[in-house]
């Protein structure tokens, strides 16, 4: 099994090496025309290849796990503590590497890295600790949809096979001894974090966090959607502009007392000492927000840079920019895939590409007026940076967040000075003064919090007055790799030799990918039906021939923060193309349906909500109305849907409403609406969660069910598609919306025996994700996310 799973990242570091031999050669090949500033490109982009390819090596080596997964067996292990707990309202969460298990009686050496969630605790294990417990593991869920977020690949870049939830707790066995300054530095955490709360309240409390000692958890979803359409969510993060403020700042706080004495600025150089008294400093602020990986990224970064500062006089940018791209890479290859990293790596290197050019046009043209322009020139060369990055980086963050906003390039004219030179500096000198005196701490940290309110400001007001500037676009990877082609082109426009082949070239990419993507849709009127991977619930999306669109149910999870509309059917949608819904419909009131539709609601203005009468259970009260207040407060009314509610009528395509009589059905599974749809000699129903019960009242109602394509009921559980049903039926294809590895053991095994026996291909979207039915009135073809 290890041999398999090193073949293809073997074979894949053999391409990435010939990748890299075409690039270098590309590269020498430009540097004859191009300056040396331009080479880098090439350098970067091999130094990504080999980084994929060193990951896939050590994924596939150390990645691994020995223990089973998915299994309902409770599993007693022996693990040490990897990284500071991240607490939460319920307990804690832990990075553990395996040491030993008893699995099926027997104990055993084992391996591999789990993120384990402790209920109740878990809050004082530091790391190196030794640790016992049982927990039952699994494969970290992920959502198959276009669009989703990869969160497989974003624990793999952590070091992270697996998932635990550990029952009765943890028992510490042992520890490796903290000496100092580790002992220090963790107690001078746990004291800025008891200053800082004593300072603040939310959210300006989880802001100062955030920078001080990299904690997150504070910050609310509401107020992160704010930076993030602000075009500053990249201010929350400690990453390479906190660390190299925070350098700049040491850098020039040790000049300044280092100049006092004038023996050592006669024997030594001033700027290579404060050199080399930031790097320390840059290090103990790592290890003060708790080695967070994007910190330990930037500050690798800036020591190239502060070493080449002490080695060499002048220095290279594009140079140092890849010489610490290629540490990086080889120091940690996983950190490729993370998104974090490939932002810095691209918003740099578009500076350096982009705003040389402008900024010595502003900064010679500021140098012969006065002080006034002189200011104004600075000022203008801010704006070409500002401008450099968020253009560079607009692709990329589209591609991961679904997200472009212009007004990100005027709030970052205000909020990263702010940052910079105000709130970076005032929670520094505060986490300083925090290690001698709380006293002495607490006036600093609340100027921290006027400036974190200041922050918050912008931010809020960016986001509300410039919602017309924010663009939701989710671009494929073809769309985004040719947008950085046509970047690339225009930026080298004058060193080509070639530029009628090149721009033919573009062009000719353009059509091809239109015409793969784009014109098959638009050519052949299909009608498309994507049932949508939402976990253990229901959500489809209906686009109609003529480009309309009704999404059927949400999905949900019960009492969780976690909101399915928001973070799977929203990005779906986007990445398919869909940025309005003209009609929502909700089956019935269960969770599990209808708690993803209130951020559809909010973000796609549908028309109306087509909705059957009914009263959700009693348990799920509060749930449902915060979605009747978030579909209120988003203006989408009702339609009530009865049992003879009329069909709708989209072009070609009959779309009808099946609701069972209220006198006829005895629970609140069998009061689903049942769509019908018709388009040529296609038919599709889908079933939300009738039972069997109400499978027996349809069949009495309606003479003919026969359909191509089968929802099938309640996600395949034993209490539905009954032997009789499925003989009205005679389904060619059968479509599971179901979790991976639920608790309810659906599909159930006869279920699955009696789709079979009917004929029926089965397709599950815990396996095979997102399952797209095409058909164009005549025919239907089903493609799954998941290739199998």
């Amino acid at each position: 099994a290890l041999s398999g799973a090193l073949l293809l990242p073997a074979f894949s570091f053999i391409i990435s090496l010939f990748i890299m031999a075409v690039l270098l050669s590309i590269g020498a090949a430009l540097s004859a025309r191009l300056t040396p500033r331009w080479t880098v490109i090439p350098i970067i982009l091999a130094a990504f290849c080999v980084g994929f390819a060193l990951g896939g090596l050590k994924a596939g080596r150390s990645l691994g796990i020995s223990v089973p997964l998915d299994s309902k067996e409770v599993i007693a292990c022996q693990a040490r503590v990897q990284g500071e707990p991240v607490l939460r309202s319920w307990g804690a969460r832990v990075d553990v590497n395996l040491e030993t298990c008893t699995v099926r009686g027997r104990l055993e050496p084992a391996y591999g890295g789990v993120r384990l969630s402790i209920s109740g605790g878990g809050q004082n294990l530091i790391p190196g600790d030794r640790i016992r417990f049982r927990a039952r593991f699994y494969r970290p869920r992920e959502y198959q949809n276009p669009g989703s977020f990869r969160y497989r690949r974003y624990l793999m870049a952590h070091g992270v096979a697996a998932g635990a939830s550990a029952y009765g707790g943890v028992q510490v066995i042992g520890s490796v001894p903290v000496g100092w300054p580790w002992s220090w530095i963790r107690s001078w955490r746990r004291r800025i974090e008891g200053l800082i709360a004593e300072a603040s309240e939310p959210p300006e409390s989880g802001v100062l966090a955030a920078l001080a000692i990299g904690q997150r958890e504070g910050i609310a979803p509401v107020l992160r959607d704010d930076f993030a359409r602000a075009g500053i969510a990249h201010l929350l993060a400690i990453s390479g502009l906190h660390v190299g403020y925070a350098a700049l700042i040491i850098y020039l706080l040790a000049r300044l007392i280092l100049g006092f004495s004038p023996r050592l600025v006669e024997r030594f150089t001033l700027q290579r000492m404060a050199a080399l008294a930031a790097l320390p400093g840059i290090w103990i602020y790592v290890a003060l927000t708790g080695w967070a990986i994007s910190a330990v990224r930037a500050a690798l970064m800036i020591t190239v840079f502060l070493v080449g500062k002490l080695i060499w006089r002048r220095q290279h940018l594009p140079s140092t920019l890849a010489t610490a791209v290629v540490v990086i890479v080889v120091a940690m290859p996983l950190s490729v895939l993370d998104v974090s990293f490939q932002l810095s790596v691209v918003a740099v290197l578009g500076i350096i590409l982009l705003a040389p050019p402008i900024i010595r046009m502003m900064v010679q043209g500021a140098r012969q007026g006065g002080r006034a322009t002189r200011v104004l020139g600075w000022f203008t060369a801010l704006v070409a940076i500002s401008v450099a990055a968020c253009l560079v980086t607009a692709p990329l963050v589209a591609y991961h967040f679904h997200l472009v906003t212009a007004v990100g390039l005027l709030a970052n004219l205000v909020a990263v000075p702010l940052v910079g030179f105000v709130l970076v500096p005032a929670v520094g000198f505060a986490s300083v003064a925090s290690a001698a005196s709380g006293s002495l701490a607490a006036p600093l940290w609340l100027v921290a919090k006027k400036a974190s309110s200041l922050l918050i400001g912008i931010a809020e007001s960016a986001s509300k007055w410039g919602e017309l500037l924010v663009f939701r676009w989710a671009p494929s990877v073809w769309e985004m790799f040719f947008i950085y082609a046509c970047m690339a082109t225009i930026v080298f426009w004058r060193r080509l030799s070639y530029r009628k082949f090149v721009a033919g070239s573009l062009v000719a990419l353009l059509l091809m990918g239109l015409g793969y993507q784009k014109m098959p849709s638009l050519l052949g009127q299909n009608l498309e039906i994507v049932f949508l991977d939402v976990g253990q619930g229901d959500s489809t999306v209906v686009r109609f021939p003529t480009g309309e669109v009704m999404l059927v149910d949400g999905g949900g999870i019960k009492g969780s923060i976690f909101d399915v509309g928001r973070n799977v059917v929203a990005p779906a949608l986007w990445r398919l193309g869909i940025h309005r819904v003209d009609w929502m419909l909700l089956t019935h009131p269960h969770h599990d349906h209808y708690r993803g539709l209130g951020y559809v609601a909010e973000q796609f203005g549908p028309k109306v909500l087509l909705a059957a009468r009914g009263q959700p259970p009693d348990e799920e009260q509060e749930d449902w109305d915060e979605f009747v207040t978030r579909r209120e407060a988003a203006g989408v009314p009702v339609e009530p849907v009865g049992p003879n509610h009329p069909p709708i009528e989209v072009g070609d395509v009959v779309f009808r409403l099946i609701r069972l009589p209220d006198d006829k059905i005895s629970q609140l599974n069998d009061s689903s609406i049942v769509v019908d749809i018709r388009y040529g000699d296609n038919r599709a129903l889908l079933m939300s969660d009738l039972t069997g019960e109400g499978e027996r009242i349809l069949m009495a109602q309606e003479s003919n069910l026969s359909a191509d394509v089968l929802k099938v009921g309640h996600h395949g559980a034993a209490d539905a598609t009954t032997s009789g049903f499925l003989q009205a039926v005679r389904p060619q294809a059968a479509i599971i919306s179901v979790g991976e590895g639920n608790k309810y053991g659906m599909p159930d095994g006869e279920v699955l025996d009696r789709l079979q026996a009917a004929g029926a291909h089965i397709y599950r979207t815990d396996r095979d994700g997102a399952i797209t039915v095409r058909s164009d009135g005549r025919k239907f073809r089903v493609k799954t996310m998941v290739k199998r």
